[in-house]
């Protein structure tokens, strides 16, 4: 909202896209912080301990989310020198509000994610792998039904969704519409990647969720980026994101079918890294 308000109406061109993340980024951070500081009962902050193994476990744990902002810092630079290269300023622009399109759609996901992350944690933990099983089988439904969802919104509203950071009939417009429709079946993938990255995570299996995080947002993507764009030129570069989410879709579901069985989501036996109960409803 901050970016359109900025970029839009404010008409504030890059530096109302960089004061919108500003903006948009501090204000949780210092809500958050004055939530913590002021509460006296509850969760709040308290005296640290320095406990490195944990600190160390709790950084690898977390990797998956370094390396999806490192990634995205260098995915963005090629997105744009390539889009220069074909289609000059008006590319890059196209290029840009697809991108934040794309972010705007996904949030779904990573709302979701983040949300239903804590009730895998606690349940493992509890060692309700029963509780863990229809909890599961719940998320990958809503996943599977939201993307068709999302996809179907992005095509049916593509010049609307278009239309929001650009004027309508200008060349930025027709290159991002044109892009965009070709860019939508990545939200077809997209939903199943960022749920199983971030279900990882909360099982603790930091190096599963970062194997998944890094391929879709940088290994595959990369592919993509560096051989689509020679053999179907501005098309490649629109369809790089697509092919990234899909690989990366196959490559999260072989995880979930290996993984199953360790961490008790999937069915079957209790997990084979043991824990308490299962067959308490």
């Amino acid at each position: 909202m901050l970016d359109y308000l900025y970029m839009g109406p404010m008409q504030m061109g890059i530096l109302g896209a960089a004061l919108g993340t500003v903006t948009g980024y501090s204000i949780p951070a210092v809500a958050g912080v004055l939530f913590f500081l002021l509460r006296r009962q509850g969760l709040r902050f308290g005296r640290p301990h320095g406990d490195l193994r944990m600190l160390g476990r709790a950084c690898f744990n977390g990797a998956s989310e370094m390396v999806t902002n490192l990634s995205m810092a260098v995915t963005t630079f090629l997105f744009n020198a390539i889009m220069m290269a074909y289609l000059g300023e008006a590319g890059v622009s196209a290029i840009t509000i697809v991108l934040y399109a794309q972010f705007l759609l996904v949030a779904l996901y990573m709302g979701f994610s983040m949300g239903v992350a804590p009730v895998f944690s606690f349940n493992r933990g509890a060692g309700r792998y029963d509780r863990m099983r229809r909890i599961f089988g719940y998320c990958l439904r809503f996943i599977l039904v939201s993307s068709v969802a999302i996809l179907v919104v992005a095509l049916a509203l593509s010049g609307v969704v278009v239309g929001i950071f650009s004027t309508p009939g200008s060349q930025v417009y027709a290159i991002a519409l044109d892009g965009f429709r070709r860019f939508a079946p990545a939200f077809l993938f997209a939903g199943v990647n960022i749920f199983s990255s971030a279900l990882f995570t909360a099982l603790s299996d930091g190096r599963t969720s970062a194997i998944i995080s890094f391929a879709r947002t940088f290994g595959f993507l990369l592919l993509g980026l560096l051989l689509l764009p020679r053999l179907l030129e501005v098309d490649g570069v629109w369809l790089a994101v697509p092919l990234a989410e899909l690989l990366s879709c196959l490559l999260s579901v072989w995880f979930l079918r290996r993984k199953r069985a360790d961490f008790g989501f999937g069915g079957g036996d209790l997990p084979r890294h043991g824990g308490r109960g299962g067959g308490r409803t």
